[in-house]
């Protein structure tokens, strides 16, 4: 594991943490502001407190989703730790999940237990609005994504025929 990968990803953890305060306290009404493209907007800026996980599914289990957190949280370094020496793609994308756990579980246990959510892409066109999320969620959902990627890459240079070939050359 690299010694200042850990660290490193304490600046991810902060600096959202900084922009979910600023958001707070503009819209701590609970309202929305459109940022992009002010007559078909996209991308907007909504204050929304989630009490559930993904999606808002489970409301109200704070607690269990900040203790799978924690487990996640030592998972996730037991997994740097003992990672091969030379994967910087597998330990950035570690790092990524990481970063993203540890966000939200400062929003848990800070803020009653939920998540501040932030982000909201919409598409007015088609009438399709994604649920509010935030920095933290995305670092997780392109942490996991990059790890899948690896695995299946791993899996087709593991097993691929021609590889095999050419190694018993």
């Amino acid at each position: 594991m690299s010694k200042h990968l850990v660290p490193g990803r304490a600046v991810e953890v902060l600096d959202p943490q900084s922009v979910k305060n600023a958001i707070d306290a503009r819209l701590a009404d609970g309202g929305s502001e459109d940022v992009f493209l002010a007559d078909s907007p996209v991308l907007g800026i909504t204050w929304a407190l989630n009490a559930g996980g993904v999606f808002g599914v489970g409301q109200g289990g704070g607690a269990l989703f900040a203790l799978a957190s924690v487990f996640a949280i030592g998972v996730i370094l037991w997994l740097l730790y003992s990672a091969p020496a030379g994967k910087q793609w597998l330990q950035g994308a570690l790092g990524l999940i990481l970063s993203g756990a540890l966000g939200n579980l400062y929003d848990r246990i800070f803020v009653n237990g939920c998540v501040r959510d932030f982000i909201n892409f919409h598409f007015r066109v088609v009438g399709i609005k994604w649920p509010a999320f935030n920095i933290a969620d995305a670092a997780i959902t392109v942490g996991c994504s990059l790890l899948v990627i690896l695995m299946l890459f791993e899996s087709f240079w593991r097993q691929s025929p021609r590889r095999a070939h050419k190694d018993s050359l």
